[in-house]
């Protein structure tokens, strides 16, 4: 499968990536960590770092990791537990700051696209139904009127 990169050229810089789509026009649906129990832990290298999984794509990952990456660096992904394929080769694709921890240490968003699409497990069956919609009951006509609601901000 090739994937058609788009380019800006600007100031005579050369070719630089456009910034890939975000939301829901992405071409890849995202499992969350906990719909994918087979990885236990994440780890990028080089550097070992270990990193905590947000979600994860047939094109790519979403970690938080307490290590900078520039974004375009080659790195590999490391998957801990029985995730198939165990390590991927992948490039930093977008870097950003998420929190600071409690030594005051920051802690980074790191995207990665992996080189080559992955497979991804089918996500479990919840298990639970869904809940039946309620609609309160139309007001008759011997019941008091509801006061409005007024925002005091």
């Amino acid at each position: 499968m090739t994937t058609a990169v788009q380019t800006d050229q600007r100031n005579g810089e050369g070719a630089r990536p456009a910034v890939a789509p975000r939301g829901p026009e992405r071409a890849a649906p995202r499992l969350q960590a906990s719909l994918v129990p087979s990885i236990t832990g994440v780890r990028i290298s080089p550097g070992d770092s270990l990193a905590r999984l947000v979600n994860i794509s047939w094109s790519g990952v979403l970690v938080e990791c307490e290590q900078r990456l520039r974004p375009g660096t080659e790195v590999t992904v490391r998957f801990a537990g029985t995730f198939q394929p165990a390590q991927v080769p992948s490039r930093v694709a977008r870097v950003s700051v998420s929190g600071i921890g409690p030594t005051g240490a920051l802690t980074y968003q790191i995207g990665l696209a992996f080189a080559t699409p992955i497979t991804l497990p089918d996500p479990p069956a919840s298990g639970r139904a869904k809940a039946p919609t309620v609609w309160p009951a139309a007001p008759t006509a011997d019941a008091p009127p509801q006061s409005a609601l007024r925002n005091r901000w």
